[in-house]
């Protein structure tokens, strides 16, 4: 890949194509309104806190659609790169709903803040029904490491704190325990100066992600993608919107 330089921004703007990620993989975007199941939030995949940052504990229904988005998407949104900019401002930060020192900007983007470690309420009574596996019946028959619950059946294994996760992934709590989600960044200070380490919760989803925000991108959140089935992906480069093809 040939880079130039970004004039005014003191950074590298590449040229490249890119292709939108499959709906679904690590990091991009579930189908609307459908949760996770057995993910480390037991269960709780379909709600969408950062609807409602600030008002810890209230319930939350799936997001079916955008709205108020204001970038475009083309036919062909890998290939339109848009002018070099400056950072998108987190405007109204408030605390995240789950916990963890997360913020959510005013356009539903999420910053890092002062972290803290997740909250848990493992083990928990029962367990997540119905039971389609055999592996498990309770949350306490789940100890091959910390943080270990049943969901489905099945045993699962979630976080409390970043040193519990990899590191490219970040501890993103969830409504029982946090789950360690891929992270591009794990502080503003491993981002270019301005451009700060910026989160995308998708429509539907506890699977967020977080990279280094660029001058190019044309979108931070889904919450910036106007219309039905219209996402915000790209990785490294860039992030723009995308829509998910009917049939």
């Amino acid at each position: 890949m040939t880079c130039s330089l970004v004039a005014g921004l003191g950074l590298a703007g590449c040229g490249s194509t890119e292709q939108a990620q499959p709906r679904g993989s690590a990091g991009n975007v579930a189908q609307p309104g459908v949760g996770v199941a057995g993910s480390a939030t037991g269960g709780s995949g379909g709600a969408n806190p950062i609807a409602s940052a600030g008002t810890a504990g209230s319930a939350v229904p799936p997001i079916q659609i955008a709205t108020g988005g204001t970038a475009d998407v083309p036919s062909d949104p890998a290939e339109v790169v848009p002018e070099p900019h400056a950072a998108t401002p987190c405007d109204n930060p408030q605390p995240y709903a789950l916990g963890g020192g997360y913020l959510v900007c005013e356009d539903k983007s999420l910053r890092l803040g002062e972290r803290s470690a997740c909250p848990t309420t493992l083990p928990r009574a029962a367990p997540t029904d119905p039971l389609f596996f055999e592996e498990c019946a309770l949350d306490v028959d789940c100890t091959a490491s910390p943080h270990g619950f049943c969901a489905y059946g099945q045993c699962k294994y979630g976080c409390v704190s970043d040193d519990e996760c990899g590191a490219d992934s970040l501890c993103f709590c969830g409504a029982d325990v946090g789950k360690c989600v891929q992270a591009a960044c794990r502080s503003d200070a491993d981002c270019p100066a301005d451009y700060p380490c910026t989160g995308n919760l998708p429509f539907g989803s506890d699977a967020a992600s977080f990279q280094c925000q660029t001058p190019l991108d044309s979108c931070e959140s889904d919450y910036d993608c106007p219309g039905p089935r219209a996402y915000c992906t790209g990785y490294a480069e860039r992030r723009y919107c995308a829509r998910d093809t009917v049939g």
